[in-house]
């Protein structure tokens, strides 16, 4: 047997074992790769399926019903109203909500208000598992608007505003000239699934008080 020939040999000898050799240790070290029966190695599918616990949920708010019926003056400046009273109106928004499995939650959004002004909210609190697919908790936090007023102007062109509301527990402060609510405000919050399988789930959702009370979905992922 020539040089030649015997280092063939040994290639064939050793390339197959240090190639099983190779393959156990990726599968172990990378988590994302598995052996399969033939022994190559296949990437894991890491999508979440809809069974696991998610703990970040896109908010999708939809209309606010109103605790007490708004004043005339206040319903006639809300676009947005379903009814003719002002008590249901349209609030188109978006959020995010943050659940730890310690039962912390947090939730921020942005709305458009019942005036078509932007507002948001940031709560912090804590939920409650009612069973697999239903929950309710309770926040505290700031609700900031812009504030709601009606002005007019005379035949001079000065201008005349008048609040439209008189919620008195708030702080006024002013955002490049526009005149801002701050408003501690807390909320209790249920959902519950309207829709589920392996990959998707819908939640119907409320966060409501005495004054507001959004109505609205949420997206887990």
């Amino acid at each position: 047997m020539n040089p030649s020939q015997l280092l063939t040999l040994v290639m064939l000898l050793f390339i197959p074992v240090d190639f099983c050799f190779a393959t156990s240790i990726d599968a172990t070290w990378n988590p994302n790769f598995a052996p399969t029966a033939n022994g190559t190695l296949v990437k894991k599918n890491k999508k979440k399926k809809a069974t696991e616990k998610r703990n970040m949920s896109l908010l999708v708010p939809t209309f606010v019903v109103h605790g007490a019926q708004p004043g005339q003056q206040a319903s006639d400046a809300m676009p947005g109203k379903i009814d003719g009273n002002g008590n249901m109106v349209i609030t188109p928004g978006v959020g995010l909500q943050y659940k730890g499995d310690n039962g912390f939650l947090l939730i921020g959004a942005i709305v458009k208000d019942c005036y078509n002004d932007l507002a948001g909210t940031l709560q912090f609190g804590r939920y409650f598992e009612l069973g697999k697919t239903t929950e309710w908790g309770i926040t505290m936090g700031v609700y900031a608007r812009q504030t709601p007023l009606s002005c007019t102007y005379d035949n001079f062109g000065n201008k005349s505003c008048i609040s439209l509301d008189n919620y008195p527990y708030k702080f006024s402060a002013s955002i490049n000239n526009q005149p801002v609510d701050i408003i501690p405000m807390p909320f209790l919050t249920f959902s519950t699934a309207l829709y589920k399988d392996n990959d998707v789930e819908i939640d119907f959702k409320v966060m409501g008080n005495i004054v507001l009370n959004e109505v609205g979905f949420s997206v887990p992922f």
